[in-house]
């Protein structure tokens, strides 16, 4: 399996950096593990001095907002996973799913300020990139009953299969995404910019802090404009 980040993409976003995280032999996380990282998830949103108010003008956001603009989504309609989940947390939502890796990743990304996703390998098909769409690709996603079609030009991860998550991190698909018995799964932390380059490294650096007791195999890789692809072993 290849990882990649196009040509296309990278036009647009010269100074985008992927990172990302192989877990392999993931065993069943406890409750508590995940509640210890939302209590950690909560003292950050806690002390932040962030509101609803002043959310959408700090620079952790606003760099998603102008990225996704610039790739034609309304920003006050579309916004990145990382806002989204900020918004929930100030109103005492914070993620709760049936899969704990899942409000695991969650959860990193919270207290890094930077947009994550997770995919179960075992579900993507042989390659997967970061790339614009193509015309009216179609997209089911997470707790949808009917696919988008995908207009041309947006930033998305795609496997051989079709789109695995839309508006660069804004939505994953259900073909792709983790569950209760994955025992393989790839995480990804993205930055569209140099300076959100160390938040995205340092998102990672919390999920493996987490995973790392857990006895599975973990290895990292980095994905910028010097080094556009690389090979996971599976």
């Amino acid at each position: 399996m290849r990882v990649t980040l196009n040509e296309d993409f990278l036009s647009i976003f010269p100074e985008a950096s992927i990172h990302l995280l192989v877990c392999r032999n993931v065993p069943p996380l406890s409750t508590a593990d995940v509640e210890c990282w939302k209590g950690r998830a909560r003292a950050c949103v806690e002390a932040s001095g962030i509101t609803r108010q002043c959310l959408s003008e700090r620079v952790e956001f606003q760099e998603w907002r102008t990225a996704y603009a610039r790739f034609g989504l309304k920003p006050g309609k579309f916004q990145s996973s990382v806002e989204l989940l900020w918004k929930r947390a100030l109103e005492g939502r914070f993620i709760h799913t049936p899969v704990k890796l899942v409000d695991l990743y969650c959860h990193a990304s919270l207290i890094a300020l930077v947009p994550m996703g997770g995919y179960d390998l075992d579900r993507i098909a042989d390659d997967l990139r970061v790339r614009l769409s193509e015309q009216a690709e179609q997209f089911l996603a997470i707790g949808q009953k009917q696919a988008l079609s995908v207009a041309k030009g947006i930033v998305v991860y795609a496997d051989n299969a079709g789109v695995v998550c839309f508006g660069w991190n804004h939505r994953d698909s259900v073909r792709t995404c983790l569950r209760p018995e994955t025992r393989r799964a790839i995480f990804f932390a993205d930055s569209a910019t140099g300076k959100s380059r160390p938040r995205a490294a340092a998102g990672l650096d919390l999920m493996a802090e987490a995973l790392k007791e857990s006895g599975c195999k973990l290895s990292r890789e980095l994905l910028d404009h010097n080094r556009t692809g690389v090979e996971i072993t599976l």
